[in-house]
């Protein structure tokens, strides 16, 4: 997997992971989530394994600004989580939508 030609284990991906993770957690407490769903998406999609729990804990405090984007989301970053688990590698959103039935991305 990688991001901009980078493996997502480049210190600086983890890094910039790391960082808007944490711009998200900050969003969060100040209630402040409004349109963090794609960057949280994003980051979860390429994040490490120990970074997923972070992940699905922002999800959660997010649910009370979100509904529908936000279970959509969630299902799709558990689905790349279960393809890479497996052995599948980083799918792209076209095919994880296509896996789980959802098309919201399909613009």
């Amino acid at each position: 997997m990688q991001i901009l030609d980078q493996p997502i284990d480049t210190p600086r991906i983890i890094s910039s992971i790391d960082y808007v993770l944490e711009l998200c957690s900050e969003a969060t407490a100040l209630r402040q989530v409004v349109m963090l769903v794609w960057p949280l998406l994003i980051c979860g999609t390429f994040c490490l394994p120990h970074v997923r729990g972070k992940v699905l804990s922002l999800m959660d405090a997010f649910e009370d600004d979100y509904c529908e984007d936000l279970r959509v989301a969630r299902e799709i970053i558990l689905e790349q989580w279960k393809c890479m688990d497996s052995g599948l590698g980083r799918q792209s959103f076209a095919d994880l939508m296509l896996r789980i039935g959802k098309y919201v991305l399909l613009i």
